[in-house]
């Protein structure tokens, strides 16, 4: 049986991301995103690393790769669910017109820049630098965030299936 070595959590983030396509958005309130975190493979008290697995599907279990690059690197992982995906639900009910302005990547790309900076805050990370990691949709959403930020990430790893 496959050993869990992280745990589920989650941060409360807006509904509506500013963005420079709608930067017109009023605010709709807060949501409860989904995400998960690990320290298992740090050496020591503070890494050099943090890998971000972004997520689109399941939550059940980190991939293998993302446990290898860890391991090697002695990072911390953290995997954010996708707003929309899974748990991660902005609105209860969402008509296609709230899908049209909040289902979009650069309200995903906000979520990842948020989630950076609360990851920073909650674990005290000040410093360390940030790696996104994704398969599919995930990789292509983490190098145009890489693209968008370059500032905040280090670099971006995009594979497929």
């Amino acid at each position: 049986e496959f050993q869990r070595w992280y745990s589920t959590k989650s941060l409360t983030t807006l509904v509506a991301q500013a963005c420079i396509w709608i930067p017109s958005l009023p605010p709709l309130g807060t949501f409860k995103q989904r995400y998960l975190y690990s320290d298992k493979f740090v050496n020591g008290s503070k890494p050099e690393l943090v890998i971000v697995d972004i997520r689109g599907y399941g939550m059940s279990d980190f991939r293998f790769y993302v446990s290898r690059v860890a391991s090697r690197t002695q990072s911390i992982v953290v995997a954010l669910e996708h707003r929309f995906y899974g748990r991660s639900f902005p609105n209860s009910s969402p008509t296609t017109q709230d899908l049209r302005k909040l289902l979009q990547t650069n309200q995903a790309i906000a979520d990842l820049v948020t989630f950076r900076e609360f990851i920073i805050e909650k674990y005290g990370l000040r410093g360390v630098k940030f790696v996104l990691m994704g398969c599919s949709y995930a990789g292509t959403l983490a190098a145009w965030a890489r693209v968008k930020h370059p500032d905040l990430f280090l670099g971006a790893v995009a594979s497929c299936p």
